[in-house]
């Protein structure tokens, strides 16, 4: 399985939620954000995959950039494990991200109801964040089966849990 932590930012339409269960939460806050195209950002990643077929594990950290222009880059900062399924897996991962972001076909992972189905208990991470449950809509391998954290004012401040597809026979 592939394990995703990524920090970084996302926005969706309130109107797309077609649930009044998130009136007046911070999920509501979150889905009726203005449906704008981030411009720039700079996050680090932490990706684990391990291939419980091929008893082998990997860890990659790297930071990703969204330039101004629209160009996505990454650096490896750190890596560990099974060669195969850093480059195979994690570095395809990456790979994979740029590509798509050059053939404009994101929006297939947005944080979005089309997306995901959001499922929300009224309990924090104990700093005062929000874990909201997220299930994909369908296999991709963008979509991720697992939570994103909100802050109490309903920013990203996290998404954490394992691809939806898995990305190669490798994992």
């Amino acid at each position: 399985a592939v394990v995703l932590v990524v920090i970084g930012a996302s926005s969706t339409r309130a109107e797309d939620s077609g649930a009044d269960i998130f009136r007046g939460t911070p999920v509501e806050r979150f889905l009726a954000r203005e449906d704008t195209q981030l411009q720039q950002y700079r996050a680090r990643r932490e990706l684990y995959a391990e291939s419980k077929r091929f008893k082998a594990k990997a860890h990659l950290a790297a930071m990703t950039e969204l330039l101004a222009d629209g160009t996505f880059r990454y650096t490896i900062l750190e890596e560990e494990g099974s060669r195969l399924v850093r480059e195979r897996v994690l570095r395809a991962v990456l790979r994979d991200e740029a590509a798509l972001r050059r053939l404009g076909e994101l929006s297939r992972g947005a944080l979005t109801p089309a997306n995901y189905v959001f499922r929300w208990h009224p309990e924090s991470t104990g700093a005062g964040e929000l874990r909201v449950f997220i299930q994909p809509r369908r296999k991709d391998t963008l979509l991720v089966d697992g939570a994103i954290v909100l802050s109490p004012e309903a920013d990203l401040v996290r998404i954490e849990g394992w691809l939806a597809k898995r990305p190669s026979f490798w994992t």
